[in-house]
């Protein structure tokens, strides 16, 4: 199935969204009559945050390729995708300046069949496994995520992922070229991570959303929905 663009979307937490794309096909999967895997590829996507009257929409992200699958395993969803060329726009000034990315993901959450179904998306009382989750901002460097997130009632993140970096150095200088105003703190962390070689290996914590990289406090995330 082709969907036409452009579409807009709407969240009463989220706000308005202008998604438009070259070319997208969706394809569904069916069991015992009911949903159970839905597939999205879309070219040249691009997605706007719409604005006040009388403004323009300001660009929000975009992507020359991007493709992803849900399918239901058991009571739990899997979901796979990739993406080629993605950008930040205006709308996120602090990412605006980061090289055109690739990445991809393997991820499963569990008792999230039922999403397919309607059900309210909510990651709270939720595990999320992450088989892989990885990003390149060029061709000589990437890092890669694995490990178990779970939330609890109130939406604060716990657990332990695994963050692998091929070449620190040659990732300092993409990250400290494209975020100026943490170059700094980006060239002593990853000096530390290139001490332990080519592609270190590092545990990346989470306390009730407090993250620490090793024994460092690096940031807070906040709350899930």
């Amino acid at each position: 199935m082709r969907i036409t663009a452009p579409v807009t979307v709407a969240s009463p937490k989220a706000g308005t969204f202008v998604l438009d794309w070259s070319d997208l096909k969706l394809r569904f999967a069916l069991s015992l009559r009911r949903l159970a895997g839905v597939t999205v590829e879309a070219q040249d996507l691009q997605v706007q945050q719409a604005a006040p009257a009388a403004s323009d929409p300001k660009p929000l992200l975009g992507a020359e390729a991007a493709s992803g699958e849900a399918r239901t395993a058991g009571a739990n969803l899997a979901f796979v995708g990739t993406v080629e060329g993605l950008h930040f726009g205006d709308a996120v000034p602090p990412l605006k300046g980061l090289p055109p990315l690739a990445g991809d993901g393997n991820l499963v959450l569990s008792d999230g069949a039922g999403l397919l179904a309607g059900m309210p998306l909510s990651l709270r009382n939720r595990t999320v496994e992450v088989k892989r989750l990885a990003v390149q901002p060029g061709k000589d460097t990437d890092m890669r995520l694995s490990g178990t997130v779970s939330f609890d009632s109130g939406g604060l993140a716990s657990g332990t992922l695994q963050l692998a970096i091929r070449n620190p150095k040659a990732m300092a200088s993409v990250l400290g070229t494209a975020l100026p105003q943490f170059a700094s703190q980006i060239g002593t962390t990853m000096g530390m991570l290139a001490s332990l070689g080519e592609e270190p290996r590092v545990p990346l914590v989470l306390r009730k959303c407090d993250v620490f990289l090793g024994f460092f406090k690096v940031c807070k995330v906040p709350p899930v929905q």
